[in-house]
């Protein structure tokens, strides 16, 4: 993923996310439920993660868009050891893409490889925590997450995930947000700005 310092860093919190993820995979129920009004088991969800990783493989490889459905586990794979294939796939893509390449993005971020790193970081951490509901109800922020990688989250969020919200039609914020990081010394303000885009300001 890209630092805030624009500073490319290792893909140690994904293979850590995924490591654990597949862990967990492996002692859980397929029909447990997990706190995701979407995929709502924990065998949803670790098919879910398998998909997005494998799909994201196959962009950061050629560049250019996939169709998600030609991802789909089979009903003869194993769902553990596919998602640990899919998984390690990603990050082989991963390490030895130019993360300054050109590649189709999401959400009209800069299109270059660099942005894959970040969101399936992101990804996996959010789906770890999701597949932990399934034995606690409410687990804290995965450990296997460094705190770069949180600022990273929130990053992503203000810069990406909210305008896209924005611009299919969600609410506006009802004031100014203001989100204070006091351990990594950032900050950032959300804006709301009737038929705009919420801003974030560092």
């Amino acid at each position: 993923m890209v630092r805030h310092d624009g500073r490319m860093t290792p893909l140690t919190d994904l293979i850590a996310a995924n490591r654990a993820f597949a862990a967990l995979a492996d002692q859980v129920d397929a029909d447990a439920p997990v706190r995701n009004e979407v995929w709502s088991t924990a065998g949803a969800m670790i098919d879910h993660l398998g998909v997005i990783q494998a799909w994201a493989t196959q962009v950061v490889r050629a560049g250019v868009p996939a169709d998600r459905m030609q991802f789909t586990r089979t009903s003869d794979r194993q769902r553990v050891n596919w998602f640990l294939q899919t998984s390690d796939a990603l990050v082989e893509a991963l390490e030895v893409a130019d993360p300054g390449r050109a590649c189709w993005t999401l959400w009209g971020a800069e299109p270059v490889d660099a942005f894959w790193r970040r969101r399936m970081t992101n990804e996996a951490g959010k789906h770890l925590w999701d597949l932990r509901t399934a034995i606690e109800p409410d687990p804290p922020m995965p450990e296997e997450i460094s705190l770069q990688t949180r600022v990273g989250v929130i990053d992503e969020f203000v810069e990406l995930l909210l305008p896209a919200a924005r611009g299919r039609g969600i609410d506006p914020l009802p004031r100014d947000v203001l989100l204070v990081a006091e351990d990594v010394g950032r900050r950032w303000l959300l804006l709301p700005r009737v038929g705009g885009h919420d801003l974030a300001i560092g």
